[in-house]
């Protein structure tokens, strides 16, 4: 994991995600932490839930629907930066995101 620099309505990228365009925000566990994926990552690992979910009983299945239909956003890389909405960050005053490489 990387801690993301955010700052100007704006994450800083860092070298290695360069080699990607789209990416997806995920929260953690409160509003101030934040996950920052690859689409491609993001994309794996959902498909790595829906086959848990095929796999465990219908306790289990619904908390993993729930995590699949959790609050993400799709971000757009624009050069060194990933620009964020002005609404989005006066809400999280205090972003603090990671980056988990591919």
């Amino acid at each position: 994991m990387v801690a993301l620099k955010c700052e100007n309505q704006q994450l800083y990228c860092c070298e290695a995600m360069l080699k990607h365009d789209v990416f997806v925000l995920t929260p953690d566990i409160d509003a101030k932490h934040w996950r920052l994926y690859s689409a491609a990552k993001y994309l794996a690992l959902q498909q790595k839930l829906l086959v848990a979910d095929a796999q465990l009983g219908a306790e289990n299945s619904a908390r993993l629907a729930h995590i699949m239909r959790g609050s993400c956003l799709e971000l757009q890389r624009q050069g060194n930066v990933i620009p964020l909405s002005d609404n989005f960050t006066e809400y999280h005053a205090e972003l603090q995101v990671v980056w988990l490489p591919d």
